[in-house]
């Protein structure tokens, strides 16, 4: 009881003399003022990795050289009625097709990057369209419907092809039914070696490009919360085999992957400094 006396009658005169509030006051304005910097630098970090999303299309994609086993897509599928059962945001997912073939109109063909999605796509940013390769763009709230195509307007010139006019993807002809003007993703992808053919993956079998000995790489494509994709990442890491792997915007696309770095860096040292 005589040191806890001592001690009361010490901070008492401490107090008065005003060192202790000095002290006290300079804690809570380094606590208040690191917390702060803490908050900012999290929401600043999950703004950026939001906004990597969109170049993506998706939060994170399982991709492979060959048909992906259907457990993958199950594994969504359970995860998003369970976030629906907990009334939070459920995991949303599609798949996607794409490989390269030849387009032909008339006596002219070309090189096309094909990309064949179903109903959903995409699942981060918009798909963005026009009646004409010089027109206004619009914000597409669908998929190409079934037995039309998007190109985009490289492929329109390369082939004089204007909406309405049809072109042939492997035995299947299809009708421009918009010039494709912005596709997340595809955007400053240094492996763009030609312009891109936006169908509707149910039109696939039907232009029997896909064979034996193909190179097709499939996509499943998720976006959710943080947590979720990174439970469902998890779980799916185990489970690759050969030719699998899973991809986020910092492995997918290299440039945004030293940004994100850099921002961490950047971000980590005024959380220091603050």
């Amino acid at each position: 009881m005589m040191a806890w006396s001592l001690a009361w009658r010490q901070l008492r005169s401490h107090w008065a003399a005003g060192e202790v509030r000095i002290l006290f006051a300079a804690l809570i304005l380094a606590v208040a003022a690191t917390t702060a910097v803490s908050f900012f630098t999290d929401r600043v970090q999950s703004a950026l990795e939001s906004q990597g999303g969109l170049l993506l299309g998706a939060d994170l994609v399982v991709s492979s050289d060959h048909a992906l086993p259907v457990k993958f897509l199950q594994q969504a599928q359970k995860i998003a009625l369970k976030s629906t059962s907990m009334q939070s945001t459920p995991m949303k997912s599609t798949q996607v097709l794409e490989f390269r073939s030849m387009v032909v109109r008339g006596e002219i063909s070309r090189l096309a990057e094909i990309k064949a999605v179903n109903a959903g796509f995409p699942l981060r940013g918009d798909l963005t369209i026009a009646n004409s390769e010089s027109g206004a763009g619009q914000i597409a709230n669908s998929i190409p419907q079934a037995g039309t195509v998007w190109i985009e307007p490289g492929l329109a010139n390369a082939l004089t092809l204007k909406v309405g006019d049809a072109l042939e993807v492997g035995e299947r002809k299809l009708v421009v039914s918009a010039i494709l003007q912005r596709e997340p993703s595809r955007g400053g992808n240094m492996f763009n070696i030609a312009p891109r053919l936006l169908m509707n993956a149910a039109d696939v079998p039907s232009t029997q490009l896909l064979q034996f000995g193909s190179r097709v790489k499939y996509q499943l494509l998720l976006a959710a919360d943080a947590p979720v994709i990174g439970r469902y990442a998890a779980w799916a890491k185990p489970q690759l085999a050969r030719g699998e792997h899973l991809e986020d915007v910092s492995e997918a696309r290299p440039e945004i992957k030293n940004a994100l770095e850099k921002s961490r860096q950047f971000l980590g040292l005024s959380a220091m400094v603050g």
